[in-house]
C-alpha cells in the first residue's frame, strides 16, 4: 500500500485506497479462510459484475448463535446477505448498509472478518473476477426485528438447513461461522456499550473543555508518561491497542512513529472507534470483545492495553483479556490505574465524580499496586519477562507491566533507542522540510 493511494482517495473523494489498505492488513492480522467459486451467466450479468470489484457477504448472528438466512426460490434454498462495496464506503459503514437490508431498523455491532470469497464470472471466453470480505456480526436489537423480518430469518443451523444453503460459498462460510460462535464462552458487555451511547455527548464535553483547560498534558505530566511508554515500544512492526477509548495514545504512536506497518485500534464501543480521524490513515480500527480477541497467534510485535482490567466483570475475562493478548502478540503492556482510594484523596474524589458520576464510567474492579504484581505474576510467571514500573500524576498512581514472550527473547533485536523528545524533534524536522517542499512547487 503506497501513501499516493491515500492522496487520490482526498483528491477524488474516494476511499479506494483505504479500501484496499483494510483488506491487505485484514490478510496480515486474522487467519482469513480463502474460497473460491466459479459462475457461468448471461451477457447482460457479465456486464453488470464487470461494473464491480468489492463485495461483502454478512454471517449475521444473534446471542442465541442463531444465524441469519435470507429466502431464495420459493423458500427451497437459503443464501446470506450480501453487496457491493462502493468506491466512496468506508468498510464498517457498508457493512452496516447491507445489514440493512435485512430490516432497516437492525444494530449490529461486534463485527469480524472470517473469509476471503473470489468469484471468477464466465461468459464464453471471457473471465472477471470479484473478491468479496466475509464477515461475522451480532446483532444487537433481535428481540424487536424478529417479529418483522419478511426477506428470512434467524435459524439454528442444522444439517438439514445446511444442505439447503446451495451456494458452495455461502455454505463454506456458515459452516465456518458455525464453528466461530460455538468458541464464544463469555457474555456480551451490552450494558458498558448501552452506557458509553447514551453519554456519548459527555464524553465530547470532557474531551473538548475539561481536558483542555483544566487536566492538560502538562497538569497530567503527558509528556514524561510518554516518554515511559515510548522507552517500551522500539524497534517494531506492528502494534494493537486493544482498548483505543479515545485513541490519544495511537494518534501520539503514529504521529511520531510513522515506520510502524500495521496499527489497529480496537474498542468493543464503536462510539469511540467511530470518531473522525480522518488523519490517521495508517490505523485500522476494529471492534472486538477484548475477552475474545480473533487475531493471528504473534500477530503484532506489541499489544497495549490501558485502563481496562477495571472494567472486567469476573475473574474469568480477566484472565481471558490477558492470555488472550499474549497470544496475539510477542510482547503486552498493561496499564492500570491503582485503586483510587489507595493513592489519596484527590484521585479518589476525582474518580468518584469525573469518571462515575460525570462520564457514567462502568469499571468498578480496581486493584492495588500489590494486587495488579500479583495477578501478572500468578498468569506469566516461569513464562514470561515481566518488569514493573509506576507513573504518578494528578489523576493517581499508573500501574505498568511489561510481559515479553520467552520464546521472543532470543529472537528480538535491538535497535539504537531514541528519545521521546528526539522522536519530537524528528517530527518537526521532517514537517519542516514537508512543508518547504510544498511552498517551492507552488512557487513554481
Amino acid at each position: 500500500m503506497q501513501q499516493s493511494d491515500f492522496i487520490f482517495d482526498k483528491i477524488f473523494k474516494q476511499k479506494v485506497g483505504h479500501l484496499n489498505f483494510n483488506i491487505e492488513t485484514y490478510k496480515k492480522i486474522y487467519d482469513l479462510i480463502e474460497i473460491q467459486d466459479i459462475f457461468e451467466v448471461s451477457q447482460e450479468q457479465f456486464e453488470y459484475v464487470k461494473k464491480k470489484s468489492l463485495f461483502s457477504v454478512l454471517c449475521i448472528y444473534n446471542e442465541e448463535g442463531k444465524m441469519y438466512l435470507q429466502k431464495d426460490f420459493h423458500d427451497e434454498y437459503r443464501a446470506l446477505p450480501w453487496g457491493s462495496i462502493r468506491d466512496t464506503d468506508d468498510i464498517h459503514a457498508a457493512v452496516r448498509r447491507i445489514a440493512k437490508k435485512i430490516h432497516e431498523d437492525i444494530v449490529i455491532w461486534e463485527i469480524e472478518p472470517i473469509a476471503l470469497v473470489t468469484n471468477i464470472f464466465k461468459f464464453w471466453e471471457e473471465y472477471h473476477t470479484n473478491v468479496g470480505v466475509v464477515f461475522m456480526a451480532r446483532v444487537r436489537n433481535f428481540d424487536e426485528i424478529k417479529k418483522s423480518l419478511y426477506y428470512g430469518d434467524f435459524l439454528i443451523i442444522t444439517e438439514q438447513e445446511l444442505h439447503k444453503i446451495n451456494k458452495y460459498a455461502n455454505n463454506q462460510v456458515v459452516q465456518l461461522a458455525l464453528k466461530r460462535v460455538k468458541t464464544f464462552t463469555h457474555s456480551f458487555p451490552e450494558h458498558e456499550i448501552a452506557t458509553n451511547e447514551k453519554y456519548k455527548f459527555r464524553y465530547t464535553l470532557h474531551n473538548k473543555i475539561v481536558k483542555k483547560m483544566f487536566l492538560t498534558p502538562r497538569i497530567k505530566r503527558k509528556k514524561e508518561f510518554n516518554q515511559l511508554l515510548f522507552d517500551k515500544i522500539w524497534n517494531i512492526d506492528s502494534f494493537i491497542d486493544v482498548s483505543c477509548w479515545d485513541n490519544w495514545f495511537l494518534t501520539t504512536l503514529t504521529k511520531y512513529i510513522p515506520e510502524l506497518k500495521v496499527v489497529v485500534g480496537n474498542d468493543i464501543s464503536r462510539s469511540q472507534i467511530d470518531l473522525p480521524h480522518q488523519e490517521q490513515q495508517k490505523i485500522l480500527y476494529t471492534n472486538h470483545n477484548a475477552v475474545h480477541l480473533p487475531f493471528k497467534k504473534n500477530a503484532f510485535d506489541i499489544a497495549y492495553c490501558a485502563n481496562t482490567l477495571h472494567h472486567m466483570t469476573s475473574r474469568k475475562d480477566m484472565q481471558s483479556l490477558l492470555t488472550w493478548m499474549s497470544s496475539i502478540a510477542k510482547k503486552i503492556i498493561i496499564v492500570e490505574i491503582e485503586r483510587p482510594k489507595e493513592t489519596g484523596w484527590f484521585p479518589h474524589i476525582l474518580n468518584k465524580y469525573r469518571y462515575i458520576w460525570f462520564l457514567k464510567d462502568v469499571g468498578w474492579a480496581y486493584v492495588s499496586q500489590s494486587e495488579f504484581e500479583i495477578v501478572i505474576n500468578d498468569l506469566f510467571k516461569n513464562k514470561a519477562k515481566i518488569q514493573f514500573s509506576y507513573f504518578k500524576n494528578i489523576q493517581g498512581k499508573y500501574m505498568i507491566a511489561e510481559i515479553e514472550n520467552q520464546d521472543n527473547q532470543e529472537q528480538k533485536q535491538q535497535g539504537n533507542k531514541i528519545s521521546f523528545q528526539q522522536l519530537i524533534e524528528r517530527y518537526e524536522k521532517v514537517k519542516r522540510a514537508k512543508q518547504q517542499q510544498e511552498a517551492r512547487a507552488m512557487k513554481v
